[in-house]
């Protein structure tokens, strides 16, 4: 993950508490207890994260800007123009020691915060689909090895696949107001973007702008995705090409139209005939290559935002 995202969900996981540092000022050599926001601290919490905050002298009111640090239970907090100066103070933990804190809770707790802000880390929710399905795939479950089980499997895959495309399309459309314009203002959702009477008044107490942007996630969220050429017009409107390769794309392409068949003929094609590709290694195989289609979107993304505060 890009590292302004990675600030922000670590800024969100953490309850804020107002600490009192001390610490000798470099600048008036005066004995200051400096009150700042500071995380409170899970002795469990195993990845580094690590803030910045300001810190200001009691005695003549310089003002320091500072980092503090934390991982694993372990804390810090340095100036950072002066990092050999000693700072004191006390932070809350929470959690239970490190050797009996339960990682597998942990790693589900993640994964319910991005599933339920799927929105905003559309990746991560697809991922977290991704290793269910290889789960169930993988297990030793009788009912895990069968055709019924795997296609459902299958067409679950390409549901997870065309939210993820759905998300991140709009996480690009709304992250430069020029692909506003570049959406509304050409094919394929010109047409459809008119405001009717109603809509004004059901959404009359938001300005302009924000009207503009409910009909344009509505729109968006109104296209079938597994339509990769129309979602493939859509990215290109942004000047994002949807698939990182030729191979990918044919692939994807042709494994969607098994889905059509799978979904709308019971598994069969247009003659009836029972189609055999459903395998356990085709499912995966499929499934990789939309995991190929979903980090190649991320790093334009990541492209885009790997920027300062």
């Amino acid at each position: 993950m890009g590292g302004v995202k990675d600030m922000l969900i670590e800024h969100e996981r953490f309850d804020w508490e107002l600490i009192y540092v001390e610490f000798q000022c470099p600048e008036c050599g005066g004995s200051s207890c400096s009150g700042v926001e500071l995380p409170v601290v899970d002795r469990g919490y195993e990845a580094d994260a690590e803030f910045e905050v300001d810190m200001k002298c009691t005695e003549c009111g310089a003002e320091f800007s500072s980092t503090f640090e934390c991982g694993g239970g372990a804390v810090s907090l340095t100036l950072d123009e002066h990092p050999k100066v000693e700072t004191s103070f006390e932070i809350e933990t929470i959690g239970p020691p490190l050797d009996d804190y339960d990682w597998e809770y942990e790693q589900l707790e993640l994964q319910q915060y991005y599933l339920e802000n799927a929105s905003i880390f559309p990746a991560e929710t697809f991922r977290i689909a991704r290793e269910e399905f290889e789960g169930i795939l993988d297990s030793n479950e009788p009912v895990a090895d069968t055709t019924i089980m795997r296609r459902m499997i299958f067409s679950q895959s390409f549901s997870a696949f065309e939210a993820f495309l759905c998300d991140m399309l709009l996480s690009f459309i709304f992250a430069e107001e020029n692909r506003r314009k570049a959406i509304v203002f050409e094919p394929p959702l010109k047409d459809a973007f008119q405001f009717k009477t109603e809509e004004l008044f059901d959404h009359i107490e938001h300005d302009v702008k924000s009207l503009i942007d409910i009909k344009i996630k509505n729109l968006i969220k109104g296209v079938l995705f597994h339509d990769f050429d129309k979602a493939e017009k859509l990215y290109t409107r942004l000047k994002i090409e949807l698939f990182p390769d030729k191979d990918i794309k044919d692939f994807l392409k042709e494994a969607v139209g098994y889905r059509h068949h799978n979904t709308h003929r019971n598994g069969r094609d247009l003659d009836g005939k029972e189609l055999t590709v459903f395998t356990k290694d085709y499912c995966l195989k499929t499934l990789a290559a939309m995991e190929t289609v979903v980090n190649h979107l991320e790093d334009k993304k990541i492209d885009e935002t790997e920027t300062p505060f």
